[in-house]
């Protein structure tokens, strides 16, 4: 090509692009400024409500601890935050709205009302180096003046935030949901038609089941309490209605979208909560066996934070064990679970087996603590309760380190005080 011709090539394009109109921006203003922008407005929605917001929190990606009522008050830079686990305490700490690809919230500085759910230091939950697998850091999903939707960013659990009344006093509120918690019964049916759908509950959640094309079908939904029943995590649609709320009556009924759900009477062996309370004498063997003089102590089950604290054990130790009330069957779950950092070690309670066989890894392993229905005063037995290979028999102290990979055996103190089988225990 002559050097003409290439000359003319780049006069003519420079002419179309000197000739072509001025385009405008997609975005008046840059992304930085948008973000900034983005941030200071869900700031303003977050401080303007003056008696705060409810979070509807679930911890742990499976949601398997169930929901916890929060709520949070935001002033400038700091939050108040109150949980339905302790009605009379409100803790401040720091939060941060961070804007990049979204914006989210961050709480920056350690507060034990949220921090219970994450802070694996904590005896409750899945026990120490779990506690309650939460998250204190989200995703906003959308910022309303009537609902935040937020995304836990480890658990991506959704998490839903209201305006709470301003008629309503926080410590009332979160009061009579730990008072008003009732004792619901083991199963709920209700008959729509030729369709039966029951409905049973433990101490999170609720499981649906079903029949669909003559296969048995179960749907498990976590839940949360509020003041007149409960709340699912997620709407379970069944026969052409959707039910979200389960609202309980005076009669133990259960209402949800115009349906009446009919308890099922409890087994004989089914014992509410607050009979579980009080000073037992409890005898245990510490062989494989149950052989041999048995050992005995006074222990005390205390409830606490939903559950039942286990005094007395160990009192070399002064540990307690944490036992959860399974609201369905109506009996206590001990469950291993770490009690205590030991030079770098996690101390845990962990099941043992016929073999002495362990797996101290697994937390929903152990037994269960019931009533035979007839003993008066009123005698618990341990026993296992299905979950492992082998029957689970008793409990040892038992070391894991930070990969949660069995160490060894504790073998300082007495032997009665590490090792406990065949237990039972008699309300005095």
């Amino acid at each position: 090509m002559k050097k003409n011709s290439i000359l003319t090539i780049i006069l003519s394009l420079a002419l179309a692009i000197s000739c072509t109109p001025n385009i405008d921006p997609i975005f008046e203003k840059s992304a930085s400024e948008r973000m900034t922008e983005s941030v200071e407005n869900v700031k303003k929605l977050l401080t303007a409500q003056t008696n705060g917001w409810l979070v509807e929190y679930y911890p742990e990606k499976t949601q398997k601890y169930g929901g916890f009522n929060l709520l949070f008050k935001f002033d400038g830079e700091n939050v108040v935050v109150r949980s339905e686990l302790e009605p009379l305490r409100t803790d401040s700490s720091i939060y941060a709205l961070k804007g990049d690809m979204s914006t989210s919230l961050n709480f920056t500085t350690y507060n034990i009302s949220l921090h219970r759910f994450s802070d694996p230091s904590l005896n409750i939950g899945g026990g120490i180096g779990l506690a309650y697998e939460g998250d204190y850091e989200f995703v906003i999903v959308s910022a309303l003046e009537t609902e935040f939707i937020l995304r836990g960013k480890k658990t991506k659990n959704t998490i839903r935030m209201t305006p709470f009344p301003t008629t309503i006093d926080w410590e009332e509120f979160c009061q009579q949901i730990l008072d008003s918690k009732p004792e619901y019964r083991p199963l709920y049916l209700h008959v729509n038609g030729n369709d039966s759908l029951w409905v049973s509950n433990d101490e999170t959640s609720l499981t649906m089941s079903y029949k669909k094309d003559n296969v048995e079908v179960n749907k498990k939904i976590a839940y949360m309490f509020t003041p007149q029943g409960l709340k699912l995590y997620e709407d379970f649609e069944y026969a052409g209605k959707t039910y979200s709320e389960f609202i309980l009556q005076s009669n133990n009924n259960l209402i949800s979208a115009g349906s009446t759900f009919v308890p099922r009477v409890p087994p004989a062996t089914w014992l509410p909560r607050a009979a579980f309370a009080g000073t037992y004498t409890l005898i245990h063997y510490t062989n494989i066996g149950g052989t041999g003089t048995p050992y005995t102590k006074t222990v005390t089950l205390t409830e606490y934070d939903n559950k039942f604290l286990l005094s007395g054990l160990m009192p070399s130790l002064n540990l307690d064990v944490v036992l959860d009330y399974h609201f369905g069957k109506g009996i206590l779950l001990a469950r291993q679970q770490g009690l205590r950092y030991i030079g770098g070690n996690s101390l845990n309670l962990t099941s043992v087996t016929n073999e002495f066989g362990l797996s101290p890894g697994a937390f929903y392993i152990g037994q269960q603590v019931s009533w035979d229905g007839v003993s008066d005063p009123i005698e618990l037995t341990w026993t296992d309760y299905g979950q492992y290979g082998s029957p689970i028999i008793g409990f040892v102290l038992w070391f894991t380190n930070s990969a949660g990979l069995s160490v060894g055996q504790y073998t300082t103190g007495p032997v009665d005080q590490r090792l406990w089988t065949h237990i039972k225990m008699t309300k005095q």
